[in-house]
């Protein structure tokens, strides 16, 4: 698994890595094998459904700010 370098602590860091290896890491790690996972500070925020709802009630503003 490899991750994309990063220009500074709050810029995104994808995981590049395709296929049912990764989804089984997320079925241990979440409980969901789905893609994309959202994760801000190590805290699992969702698939993409969540996040588009967090981003929409200001929960996703809310932890931005603080990372």
């Amino acid at each position: 698994m490899s991750s994309t370098p990063t220009e500074s602590p709050s810029s995104p860091n994808p995981i590049a890595h395709d296929g049912p290896e990764i989804q089984d890491v997320l079925l241990d790690l979440v409980g969901r094998r789905t893609v994309p996972q959202v994760f801000i500070n190590g805290k699992h925020i969702g698939g993409s459904d969540d996040t588009v709802a967090a981003r929409a009630n200001g929960q996703l503003q809310k932890l931005l700010e603080e990372s």
